[in-house]
């Protein structure tokens, strides 16, 4: 194309009817680019396709080998076997939900309450250390911090539920966690 136009532009500065065969040879290999562009974009998307077909075929390939491997490892279970595991489970679970939740230490909140001020105040008194009073900053106040809050129903429900989820995700992770090792073990059984 570059070759028609450099052969075509002294002419077409003087005349435009000279290189009729050189614009449609233009054209014609400007059709063909785009055709050629058309088949690579048609080459590159049958090229995934495979791809991704492959992939299919491997990842089912694993998953047959996996399936035999649990048969070959477990023959003997059925049904029933899995039913009464998966119902130790649930009660394991069960156990584990209803039983209280015991913390190391119990802290008294007020003594806690006192610490922090005496914190508090601590900081305060090294930052004004460092202050000139030629400065006019206002003095430190001395008073004590307001007393805690005592915990409301709603708050006590709040927490009651939020002792339930945590009960029941600790559960639902030991059983994932569970099938997890299960799944390992055919899987490494098989090797």
């Amino acid at each position: 194309m570059q070759t028609a136009n450099i052969v075509c532009q002294p002419m077409l500065a003087t005349k435009s009817n000279y290189c009729p065969s050189s614009t449609k040879k233009k054209k014609r290999y400007e059709k063909q680019l785009q055709k050629i562009g058309g088949t690579i974009s048609t080459i590159e998307f049958q090229t995934e396709t495979l791809e991704n077909a492959i992939t299919s075929t491997e990842v089912l390939k694993v998953m047959r080998t996996a399936g035999q491997a649990q048969k070959g490892a477990h023959p003997n279970l059925d049904v029933d076997q899995v039913q009464k595991i998966m119902d130790e489970i649930v009660n394991e679970v069960s156990e584990a939900h209803v039983a209280p939740v015991e913390f190391e230490h119990d802290y008294d909140e007020d003594e806690l309450n006192k610490e922090l001020e005496k914190l508090v105040e601590e900081e305060l008194a090294s930052k004004v250390v460092g202050i000139d009073e030629s400065t006019g900053l206002p003095s430190v106040p001395t008073s004590s911090l307001p007393a805690a809050r005592t915990t409301t129903t709603a708050t006590a429900e709040e927490d009651d539920e939020m002792a339930e989820l945590s009960a029941w995700a600790a559960a639902s992770f030991t059983i994932i966690r569970f099938f997890r090792d299960l799944t390992i073990v055919v899987i490494l059984s098989n090797y």
